[in-house]
């Protein structure tokens, strides 16, 4: 009984020891799978919340090739449609390109004003004087008659009133300064909005006189030595420039940062008169351009925006370069009536070869010559010419009309015909006849 008592015990532990084992066992078997659809092999080992993934890094560095291949060839796709595309407009060019041109050569479309007078300050009565004058000076409308000088805003409104002793009272606009000088005299005065500025007397007559916008004043007189000589003051009224050539002067005009101009000065050769275009800077002693001689009494000259200079002679308008070649000419077919120029455009009016019958020629400053457009005017005495920004104003006895730089008429206005002057302002005009000053709104 005892030996079979042991036996049981052996075979019970023994059975415990073989269950332990299998046990065991089972915690270490391994499972793998495989994932064909994204190429990575994981390996899970039981175990609950002990279990891990293992990545294979080499499949995962294949994968990213093979996108970026796949971008590469879908950006060089892009490009080779690009490039047909510009091909195709380029071999096509001569079809569509005329058309283009078309278009952009078609006329605005004309803005027709109604021309109507408006009411409030205007019309502003002038003084029965021998002298009228209007003007702009910054957002000023300036009136001078032959004993003040009178500054009035854009509606109408008396801003400011200066009196004056000239006989033969002129002045000049430039930015937010006034100069006021009298022609024959020897007293000239600078003002801004506030008032006068300074007071200059000197000893010789004044023929002549221009104003920079930085205040800078250049004043032409006849000497005992020189039949003209300029005088620089600065805003302050300082001398700070002299310059006499034995040439009378005829214009002058200031570059944008008032710190040189350029002078038209004639003189008599052989019986004939001959200009010149000089150029000097007030900080140099020496001339810096001196221009080939020009067939024709100069009245105008002035720098464009084209890096060339313009000059507006009694017969015929030049184009030089900064040397002083001339580097074309127009010669007008009739007397001239009106010029203007800025540095965008320029603009000469002149009777035409009929009664009644007038030219505009336009110029461009980016035209490499001076062939211009031409207007034909037959709706009333064409009187004056003014340019502003890039666009040519016309008064005539019957309308003011608007052009471009390619001669397209951009706006127009019937108006009577009493006016001898004008000036546009802010989208409006400014007429001056012979008893009062009228105000027309005019979108161009």
């Amino acid at each position: 009984m005892k030996k079979n008592k042991k036996d049981k015990e052996k075979a019970v532990s023994a059975n415990a020891q073989t269950a332990g084992g299998k046990r065991a066992q089972s915690k270490s078997i391994e499972v793998s799978s495989s994932d064909e659809g994204t190429g990575r092999r994981i390996r899970r080992k039981r175990g609950g919340a002990n279990s891990e993934n293992t990545i294979d890094m080499e499949d995962l560095r294949l994968a990213r090739k093979k996108e970026k291949r796949r971008r590469l060839v879908k950006k060089l796709i892009i490009i080779l449609i690009i490039l047909l595309l510009g091909l195709a407009v380029y071999i096509t060019r001569e079809l569509w390109v005329p058309k283009l041109e078309g278009i952009l050569d078609r006329p605005h479309d004309t803005i027709v004003n109604d021309g109507v007078a408006q009411s409030g300050n205007f019309p502003i009565d002038l003084n029965e004087s021998s002298v009228n004058i209007i003007d702009r000076m910054d957002n000023n409308i300036i009136i001078a008659d032959d004993s003040s000088i009178r500054f009035y805003d854009s509606g109408g409104s008396l801003r400011n009133t200066v009196y004056h002793n000239f006989g033969n009272p002129m002045i000049k606009t430039a930015g937010r300064r006034l100069l006021s000088y009298d022609n024959g005299g020897y007293t000239f005065r600078l003002y801004n909005k506030s008032g006068e500025v300074y007071e200059r007397t000197i000893d010789d007559q004044i023929i002549y006189a221009a104003l920079a916008e930085n205040g800078n004043a250049a004043i032409v007189t006849q000497t005992e030595q020189y039949v003209a000589c300029m005088t620089v003051y600065d805003a302050n009224g300082t001398e700070i420039y002299r310059w006499s050539y034995g040439q009378r002067i005829m214009d002058i005009s200031f570059t944008n940062d008032g710190a040189g101009c350029y002078i038209s000065a004639f003189t008599t050769e052989n019986g004939e008169i001959v200009s010149q275009i000089h150029y000097v800077e007030f900080d140099n002693t020496d001339e810096l351009m001196r221009s080939e001689n020009l067939d024709s009494l100069v009245y105008g000259v002035g720098s464009n925006n084209g890096g060339r200079i313009w000059a507006v002679g009694d017969e015929k308008f030049y184009l030089l370069n900064q040397s002083g070649e001339i580097l074309d000419s127009y010669e007008y077919t009739a007397d001239m009536i009106s010029y203007s120029l800025n540095e965008d455009c320029a603009a000469v009016l002149t009777s035409g070869t009929a009664r009644g019958v007038y030219r505009l020629a336009i110029f461009d400053c980016d035209a490499d010559n001076v062939q211009p457009e031409l207007i034909i005017h037959e709706n009333g005495t064409a009187e004056k010419v003014s340019c502003v920004d890039d666009a040519v104003y016309l008064l005539s006895s019957d309308s003011v009309d608007a052009y471009d730089v390619n001669g397209s008429l951009l706006a127009t206005a019937e108006v009577d015909g009493n006016n001898t002057d004008f000036v546009y302002y802010n989208d409006a005009v400014y007429l001056m006849g012979y008893r009062e000053v009228n105000k027309i709104e005019f979108q161009s």
